[in-house]
């Protein structure tokens, strides 16, 4: 009887020991759960051109969504990555993501000239123009827009994975499609660029004054003045 007991005592103390064990490693898996744009993703979404009709294909969903180029237009450049799908044409900018729904159109405003290169990042997109920067939200399925000033220079374009930064004269643009777009912060007077560096989380922008670091899951600016010596 008392082997007996001393069996069953030993086999409970193992079954709270491995459920100690499983709860922990759940926490240890929840600690370390990751962010949507931790994850690098294959193409998910392709596009296929025939004739005067576009379709975009993705692998999280049925059929397929497609638009018809308008008479005279034509396409000069489209690129899959990730989620998105970016079509540039004569007359407009086509954005289409996985889970995103029907295309999304840009149309170029007045006397503005095409943009000339297109970054494509897994889950954003961006470009500038001689009047705006435009950025793709795969999350959204939108384009987001930011006015360039009459005076104001554009220095910088760069794309990660899931996060883009564009830096001119006057502003610093961190775009974020978990932040829901574009988050700005100013340049300063006389602030020179050194470099810009993005990762498929994070910018960073080093310039003569300060570091400026931008982190697409939050969509934070942080900056660290440099010490004057």
């Amino acid at each position: 009887m008392a082997t007996a007991i001393g069996r069953t005592r030993e086999r409970a103390g193992l079954a709270v020991s491995c459920l100690l064990l499983i709860t922990a490693g759940i926490r240890v898996a929840e600690a370390q759960r990751l962010f949507p744009s931790d994850v690098e993703l294959e193409d998910v979404v392709e596009i296929e051109i025939m004739g005067r009709d576009v379709l975009a294909f993705d692998a999280m969903g049925a059929g397929s969504r497609s638009f018809r180029l308008e008479i005279g237009e034509e396409i000069v450049w489209y690129e899959v990555a990730g989620r998105v799908g970016i079509v540039a044409t004569t007359a407009r900018l086509m954005g289409v993501s996985a889970d995103g729904g029907s295309w999304n159109e840009l149309r170029y405003g007045v006397h503005e000239t095409p943009p000339e290169r297109i970054l494509v990042g897994t889950r954003v997109a961006l470009t500038v123009t001689d009047k705006r920067i435009i950025g793709y939200d795969s999350r959204a399925g939108l384009w987001l827009v930011r006015d360039v000033g009459p005076h104001e220079t554009v220095r910088v374009v760069r794309v990660g994975a899931g996060t883009g930064v564009v830096v001119t004269d006057r502003t610093a643009y961190g775009l974020s499609p978990d932040a829901g777009g574009f988050l700005a912060t100013p340049m300063q007077i006389h602030e020179t660029l050194d470099s810009v560096r993005v990762s498929a989380n994070m910018a960073t922008v080093n310039t003569s004054k300060r570091l400026l670091v931008f982190r697409a899951p939050t969509g934070a600016w942080t900056v660290e003045d440099r010490p004057i010596h």
